[in-house]
């Protein structure tokens, strides 16, 4: 039986519930489904987490076991904009992007962000890197995490996502690129929240063309600091 498959057959009998009848509650027609799941031959697919995590009152990132979770990021995709997991084939060049020389002092590098990733995930955060492709030229990257990633967060900062990394290639820049990719990006993250209240991401005071994209798109500056930084919420409704 798989980790996945345990925490799932844990959530059914801890709710006294069949095979049958957990299956009917997230829209399964066959309790062999819910078998086949438990015992890790079957893969459950990240919206059927999302319904049983909601259900069930479950962290998804319980169910993730924290690890990266496989979005459906082409659904989000526009037409001159799409989203792709990063992985051997484009690990490189998202490490080359660099963003303008003065954009420098605001935005660590690729490479940098990558290893936090990696960092991140180590101290059990979720951590959710993407690349930005245009006419399948990789010209950005983002970094969702949620979790622990420093000492200087305060606790309910913790238990929401947060846009650790955004930058857009310098060439590819005051194209209004960015600004879609947010919008999309707030999509993104609203897909895979459940019980988080607001998004935050922080950056320097100074960075006034970053903080204008994000009060652009909803976010609010607060009284809150990420070390040095000031927070901005995007507001979840919730």
């Amino acid at each position: 039986m798989s980790k996945l498959g345990d925490k799932i057959k844990e959530i059914r009998t801890s709710n006294n519930l069949t095979l049958q009848e957990f299956a009917d509650s997230l829209g399964y027609t066959s309790k062999s489904t819910i078998t086949k799941i438990e015992k890790g031959n079957n893969d459950i697919t990240f919206s059927q987490m999302i319904k049983l995590s909601k259900i069930y009152s479950i962290d998804l990132n319980e169910l993730a076991d924290n690890k990266i979770i496989n979005v459906d990021l082409l659904k989000y995709s526009l037409p001159n904009l799409e989203f792709r997991e990063i992985n051997k084939d484009n690990f490189y060049d998202v490490c080359m992007l660099d963003v303008n020389s003065e954009d420098k002092e605001f935005v660590a590098s690729n490479q940098m962000s990558l290893a936090e990733a990696y960092l991140f995930k180590t101290m059990g955060a979720y951590v959710l890197p993407i690349a930005i492709y245009r006419n399948r030229v990789p010209i950005g990257f983002i970094m969702i995490t949620k979790g622990y990633i420093g000492d200087n967060i305060k606790g309910e900062y913790i238990n929401n996502y947060c846009i650790l990394r955004m930058m857009i290639e310098a060439k590819h820049q005051n194209k209004g690129l960015g600004k879609l990719a947010l919008k999309q990006l707030i999509e993104i993250i609203k897909s895979i929240s459940i019980n988080e209240s607001f998004i935050w991401v922080s950056t320097e005071e100074k960075n006034v063309k970053a903080i204008h994209i994000y009060e652009m798109n909803g976010f609010k500056k607060t009284n809150d600091y990420c070390g040095e930084e000031i927070i901005l919420k995007y507001d979840l409704g919730k």
